[in-house]
């Protein structure tokens, strides 16, 4: 009967010991839990948004006061110098500019100011050089939520040719309004002359332009580059759009005309063309923090 008793009393003591222990595994595994909780819930990225907004409380909120929101804007600024009148331009015929129909001979000036979309935007991280977030401008605005930190905000447009990077600072709760003005401005020819046109109507980047252009300045100094634009006959492709590297300019102070010796950047298909100007491009650009990203 003792013998009985004691094994009674020892399965007794390891079945309480079984469950001791699982009592422990399981407030082990709650406060692995808890932990875990709290860990997420202070990252700063989307994925402790995302578990934390699945439960239908203010966790999300919480996480996304966290990020800061980068607020980009282009805006294309557009100022076209036509031919005035004057007896050197033989100012006779009708520039086209976004649709309006402008006679040079009245008309010495007009600026429009337009957003551009379609604009590659790329959020890259300044200390390892990757492309965190990546998009483009519709209706001339990117938005997006974006980790505390400092990035470099890298721009391209094929449009305006014109690409530019530009260091940001990104502070959680916060919104950074990035502006950018691309500067576009247009002088009318008055004369050009295409040398050594091929019988395909194409310039290559060895060949020269030369224009005269009614102003009383250099638009850029020599080696910097303008964009030779127009139009050309062909319904299929009416605009033409080429860089050009400037090798030489002079002023006729007595007339004010600037003549200019232009090298395309790459070959230029010029067949049939019916207008042509020198553009220039520049760019301000303005960065402004503010409290909020609604």
């Amino acid at each position: 009967m003792l013998n009985l008793a004691s094994a009674e009393g020892k399965i007794v003591s390891g079945s309480s010991r079984r469950r001791y222990s699982s009592v422990l595994a399981i407030l082990g595994i709650l406060v692995l839990a808890v932990i875990l909780a709290i860990v997420v819930s202070s990252l700063s990225w989307p994925f402790g948004s995302g578990v934390l907004g699945s439960n239908g409380n203010n966790s999300t909120v919480t996480v996304q006061r966290q990020f800061g929101l980068l607020n980009f804007s282009a805006i294309l600024s557009e100022n076209y110098s036509v031919i005035p009148r004057c007896s050197q331009c033989n100012a006779t015929s009708i520039e086209t500019v976004s649709n309006f129909s402008i006679n040079i001979k009245s008309i010495e000036s007009i600026a429009l100011n337009s957003s551009i979309s379609g604009m590659q935007v790329n959020v890259i991280t300044a200390n390892t050089g990757t492309i965190l977030y990546s998009g483009v401008t519709l209706n001339g605005t990117y938005k997006q939520l974006v980790p505390p930190g400092f990035y470099t905000l890298r721009t391209s447009d094929s449009n305006t040719q014109y690409d530019i990077s530009k260091s940001i600072q990104i502070i959680g709760g916060y919104t950074t309004d990035v502006v950018m003005v691309v500067l576009k401005t247009s002088y009318g020819t008055s004369f050009y002359d295409i040398y050594n046109q091929d019988s395909a109507g194409t310039i290559g980047n060895w060949q020269d332009v030369f224009v005269s252009v009614p102003t009383s300045h250099p638009i850029v100094n020599v080696g910097q580059s303008v964009s030779i634009e127009g139009t050309l006959s062909s319904p299929v492709n009416p605009q033409y759009s080429q860089p050009a590297t400037v090798l030489s300019q002079s002023v006729n102070n007595s007339t004010g005309v600037l003549s200019m010796d232009l090298r395309p950047q790459a070959s230029l298909n010029v067949n049939g063309i019916s207008s042509m100007s020198i553009t220039k491009y520049s760019t301000q650009i303005t960065e402004n923090i503010v409290n909020g990203t609604s």
